[in-house]
């Protein structure tokens, strides 16, 4: 038997909706979305860095994945709360000319309280907002919030006591001429009481981003290709206080308030629907964080490691994905074609263990370690000395931004004129601090360490030891390194030194004094990690 993918069934699936609403006589459906976000609030207010990339990531959604064209989406970036208003009446005079079944969507990303928005110098009420969203003749009207504290706008529902198989209830009534539902739904990122949080992992909001994934399929529950209301608060709500929990800020909980009459689930998204766009599989147990062409377009959805929901509807070209279990981490650029299938799997991209998965913060493991060992070449301490060769043995320690290093280190000098031989023997211990950048198998790291140097002096004179010292030297060194991974735990370092010495020597008078050397070095090593 010939099995169909759901891209192929589209065209058949388009004519018979097209059939089914020809023969009932129903009008045409469509959704008008109005978009504002503001990055300052009032006064005191941290001014916030991701609005703007939190409104665009909403008409991606819009227009990609619910087919609304570019002439119903309107925005308005760090606008005033009359210009909003103002936006909005025009809204609501245009859906007074239409007699189809439309829907009205109204999303705020930026600052509030429990009253209302924070639009800059200016304010917008909740009550005045509420008030402009209702009036509306869409029969489906959407306000959705993502600010602090706001909650107030709904009277704080929420998933307090919202039992496993509730819904969104919808009152049935003359369910033999009117399936469609018709009302309000209004939902806050946050309750009352509680901030909105941002991420620069994300490059924008918690909410927002869990809002736009569910969207694009990770909140399919059912598997039916169809997010409904319930099943995107549910996945937002649940992956916001999952990923709020983390944060020194606390936790944030999305919020919900309704009023619904009607027979059918109302939905947000038709995967199936959505044109032009690629269907990205994803290997299960992992979690999936996929960026719009790269980190800088910031964070374009996401699919926990825990959910069986596998797909993503994503926009055509290449993107970014990251994918993050608690071993290992994967990352790669991948090309999805419009209209087509494509299955993302871990031969793709490249694999990350240990000290990298640590650093960019794909593992529950807080500290990765590795033990290095090599050689070392530094130049005289002070004129007439030999190079410095000899052996180093090192251990790092790598947690999220830091890495420390202490090692070993020992070499042999020698200083000699037709009168003296100097031998030298240097045994240093090391303390390195350096921030790590790692990207694909290639790690960059800049930083500082610090050394005590023992220095066992033995002076000759016409083949006869007249004398030994023991001194020692300080070394202050910043320095830049590269490291690589080859398999799975190995890699080679290199790290480039400038080298301050403090040292005490004879001076002119013949007493002792602290004296300075400047030189350079390069430590040359091969470690495991574990």
């Amino acid at each position: 038997m010939q099995k169909w993918t759901l891209l192929e069934l589209l065209p058949f699936k388009a004519l018979i909706t097209g059939l089914v609403l020809l023969l009932c006589g129903q009008a045409s459906a469509a959704d008008y979305v109005i978009l504002f976000g503001h990055h300052e609030g009032a006064t005191g207010e941290t001014p916030l860095a991701y609005v703007e990339r939190d409104v665009r990531r909403m008409k991606d959604l819009f227009r990609d994945v619910m087919n609304v064209p570019d002439a119903n989406i309107e925005i308005l970036i760090d606008r005033s709360a009359d210009a909003v208003e103002s936006k909005l009446i025009q809204m609501n005079e245009r859906l007074s000319e239409s007699d189809g079944y439309d829907r009205l969507w109204v999303y705020y990303s930026g600052h509030g309280d429990a009253k209302g928005l924070h639009l800059g110098s200016s304010t917008l009420g909740f009550d005045k907002l509420k008030g402009l969203v209702k009036s509306s003749r869409a029969a489906l009207r959407f306000l959705l919030v993502d600010a602090c504290r706001s909650g107030g706008m709904t009277g704080v529902k929420g998933l307090k006591g919202f039992r496993v198989g509730q819904n969104f209830s919808v009152e049935s009534y003359d369910a033999n001429q009117n399936i469609r539902s018709e009302g309000m739904v209004m939902i806050s990122a946050s309750s009352a009481g509680e901030d909105a949080q941002e991420s620069d992992k994300l490059s924008g909001s918690f909410f927002t981003h869990y809002w736009v994934s569910g969207a694009r399929g990770a909140a399919d529950a059912n598997k039916d290709s169809r997010v409904t209301l319930e099943e995107a608060y549910r996945f937002a709500y649940a992956q916001t206080l999952k990923a709020s929990s983390r944060t020194l800020v606390g936790t944030q909980h999305p919020t919900f308030d309704y009023d619904l009459k009607g027979k059918n689930d109302v939905l947000v998204t038709s995967l199936g629907e959505s044109k032009g766009l690629s269907e990205g599989v994803f290997p299960d147990a992992v979690q999936v964080l996929v960026f719009n062409k790269g980190h800088r377009g910031g964070a374009l959805a996401e699919i926990p490691a825990e959910h069986e929901i596998r797909t993503l509807a994503l926009p055509k070209g290449q993107h970014e994905v990251q994918l993050r279990s608690n071993n290992a981490y994967y990352e790669g650029r991948v090309s999805f074609k419009s209209g087509q299938s494509h299955e993302v799997r871990f031969e793709d991209l490249e694999r990350y263990q240990y000290a990298a998965l640590v650093r960019k913060g794909g593992s529950t493991k807080k500290l990765s370690y590795a033990a290095r060992v090599g050689t070392f070449y530094q130049m005289p301490v002070y004129d007439g000395d030999s190079l410095c060769i000899g052996p180093t043995l090192n251990t790092d320690i790598d947690t999220r931004f830091l890495q420390l290093s202490l090692g070993g280190r020992w070499c042999r000098t020698i200083f000699e004129n037709r009168y003296l031989e100097n031998q030298s023997d240097r045994l240093g211990l090391s303390l390195d601090l350096a921030y790590p950048y790692s990207w694909r198998r290639l790690t960059l790291m800049g930083g500082v360490g610090g050394r005590y140097d023992f220095l066992f002096q033995q002076l000759t004179a016409n083949r006869a030891t007249e004398s030994s010292r023991t001194s020692g030297i300080i070394v202050i060194s910043p320095f830049i390194a590269a490291s690589y991974d080859f398999g799975q735990r190995y890699f080679v370092e290199s790290r480039a030194r400038l080298n301050t010495s403090l040292f005490q020597d004879i001076n002119a008078s013949g007493e002792n004094a602290w004296v300075s050397s400047v030189g350079a070095g390069v430590d040359l090593s091969v470690g495991f990690r574990w």
